[in-house]
């Protein structure tokens, strides 16, 4: 005679396998978040050395983001027949960034919206560059202020602000009525 499972044992092993994935499930959706975050820092770390190396070099740089990668790409000088023309080629001291957990979704030059993909920024001492990135429950931006040698990196909202904002408290009119 066979012995069937009573409804007991079902329902032991149904709480079990459910606790055992509510354990799981959040830790392998944290560990996508960290995949993206590294891939932020990758993005972040190549911008400071572009940013590094356009400040100590008089040769023009610009940042082209695609979806799923990031490079740098420099001005050089190239023979086309009986001319010379300037071509931008990809940086080979400056590996890109690959991107298999997140994807670009869009940059900004100075504030402003850059029409994409590609996004093509060319750095400079003026220009802020901005780069948002999706692949998590948060989004995250990467941020290369003008002047700055160091991009930063920023979960959630965007770290600079559209132009024709402007912050009441930071200009010191934080009492003035609107």
């Amino acid at each position: 005679m066979r012995r069937a499972f009573t409804l007991v044992e079902l329902l032991v092993t149904i709480v079990i396998v459910g606790l055992i994935l509510g354990l799981a499930v959040p830790r392998v959706s944290a560990l996508s978040g960290r995949g993206v975050a590294a891939e932020a820092d990758a993005i972040a770390g190549l911008l400071s050395s572009a940013a590094g190396r356009s400040a100590v070099a008089s040769q023009p740089l610009r940042v082209r983001a695609e979806a799923n990668s990031v490079a740098v790409e420099r001005r050089e000088l190239e023979q086309s027949g009986s001319r010379e023309v300037w071509v931008w080629r990809r940086d080979p001291f400056m590996p890109s960034v690959e991107l298999n957990r997140g994807w670009i979704v869009g940059a900004f030059a100075n504030g402003l919206n850059t029409s994409g993909p590609p996004w093509i920024i060319e750095l400079g001492s003026e220009t802020s560059v901005e780069l948002t990135m999706s692949g998590s429950d948060i989004p995250v931006s990467i941020t290369l202020m003008p002047g700055a040698l160091r991009a930063v990196v920023v979960e959630g909202e965007r770290a600079i602000e559209p132009p024709g904002r402007v912050d009441l408290d930071a200009s010191g009119m934080g009492n003035s009525p609107w």
